[in-house]
């Protein structure tokens, strides 16, 4: 597996991951028990948050894969790349979601929110890995 292709994939596990489980803990976070009726509501309600957020998400994302390529490319340990991919995450995370609430003019920025995706993101960066290319496979590739 290549370095590239691998960074594409961890961001790309990171990512859907936050998009798919973080509106599942907003909406149980904000939403009282519902019958058989209010669920279908859920349900829709559920489905527009994963497609704006995913949506809204993607040239983070994009920025995100090449974040991830240089911290993997550096030589140190992995858990010293994953502290810096963390950090990034952060900063990326937080400033898309104050950019978003921004443009649509709110002049607070929930900060439950960024917490919510910063912590599905941080889940995913420490559960998911990274696979880095053996010698033989950089020489395979390099020939």
């Amino acid at each position: 597996m290549t370095k590239g292709f691998s960074a594409i994939l961890y961001a790309f596990k990171i990512w859907l991951f936050s998009v798919l489980v973080s509106p599942i803990i907003l909406i149980l976070l904000s939403t009282p028990a519902a019958s058989g009726d209010a669920f279908n509501g859920i349900s829709k309600l559920y489905w527009l948050i994963v497609f704006i957020g995913g949506l809204c998400s993607l040239p983070s994302l994009i920025l995100f894969m090449g974040i991830i390529y240089v911290a993997i490319s550096w030589e140190v340990r992995k858990f010293l790349q994953k502290i810096a991919i963390q950090i990034f995450a952060v900063l990326l995370c937080s400033i898309s979601i104050i950019l978003f609430f921004k443009e649509i003019g709110e002049k607070e920025f929930p900060i439950e929110i960024i917490g919510l995706y910063l912590s599905t993101i941080s889940v995913g960066i420490w559960f998911f890995d990274y696979q880095l290319p053996t010698i033989e496979e950089e020489n395979k590739l390099s020939c």
